[in-house]
């Protein structure tokens, strides 16, 4: 059994009813909730080093803030993957 296939039930688990009833929705291993003007964000992140079963992940979380969407001129994502927040910490 792969890393993945050990760390997807955890997610699924573990993780996913907590955010959800902190009002997150799930797509994959990313999370997003909105709150007024910003998108919260975090993403479940496997280790480049996972071995066969041997293996662990990351959570990164970050915020997206919508004003700066507008300043920049670009369209607000209201769905945004930890990757393109404004904000982020992994």
């Amino acid at each position: 059994m792969q890393a993945r296939e050990i760390i997807a039930p955890i997610v699924t688990s573990a993780i996913k009813l907590p955010a959800k009833q902190a009002g997150y929705k799930r797509h994959g291993f990313h999370f997003h909730r909105r709150s007024h003007n910003l998108t919260h964000v975090f993403h479940v992140q496997l280790a480049r080093s996972n071995f066969g079963s041997e293996g662990q992940f990351y959570i990164n979380v970050g915020i997206h803030v919508d004003q700066l969407s507008v300043l920049e001129q670009t369209p607000i994502n209201h769905q945004p993957k930890y990757t393109s927040a404004i904000f982020r910490q992994g």
